[in-house]
């Protein structure tokens, strides 16, 4: 009876693994997204800043509300810095709001963090000093993203990761 009941709950447990596997996050797509993007470095004080931009046909997490993709923004920022700007080596991260006032404020602490206020220009007194760039609009654009196929690509990975799994 113990030995049914054990075998029982391991092909329950075994089925629960196997079906979250084969969850995935479906995309939906966003008819309009607000980003923008900072870049920085370790090995020396400059900042980038991009202007809010937006982005038509954004795709998004339906559980997450996240944007897919935003790797391959970051990577367009930092290859525009690198190829254009000749600073190779930066760290680049791309923030992304739904609602316009949204990312006007993380806009306004990121230029708080780095030590400069949007309104007035004017540097902060502080121990580290940052030196910010502005890139507006005609310097760099955002091209959107496709991730269409993004559900065929989680699920190519899950498959991977399963076969993974198989010969451990």
């Amino acid at each position: 009876m113990i030995n049914k009941l054990k075998y029982l709950m391991l092909a329950a447990v075994a089925v629960c693994l196997f079906q979250a596997e084969n969850v995935s996050a479906k995309g939906v797509l966003s008819p309009k997204m607000y980003v923008f993007g900072v870049a920085a470095s370790f090995n020396d004080t400059i900042v980038h800043i991009t202007d809010i931009q937006t982005l038509d046909s954004a795709w998004v997490s339906s559980k997450s509300k996240f944007l897919l993709g935003r790797e391959s923004y970051s990577y367009q920022l930092r290859d525009y810095i690198a190829e254009t700007l000749h600073m190779p080596h930066r760290t680049c991260i791309t923030l992304f709001a739904t609602k316009r006032s949204k990312i006007e404020k993380e806009y306004l602490k990121m230029m708080r963090l780095y030590g400069q206020t949007a309104k007035t220009g004017k540097k902060k007194k502080q121990a580290h000093s940052f030196e910010i760039r502005h890139i507006n609009q005609n310097q760099f654009r955002y091209k959107s993203v496709d991730m269409g196929d993004y559900d065929e690509q989680q699920s190519a990975k899950q498959t991977r990761k399963q076969k993974k799994r198989r010969k451990n």
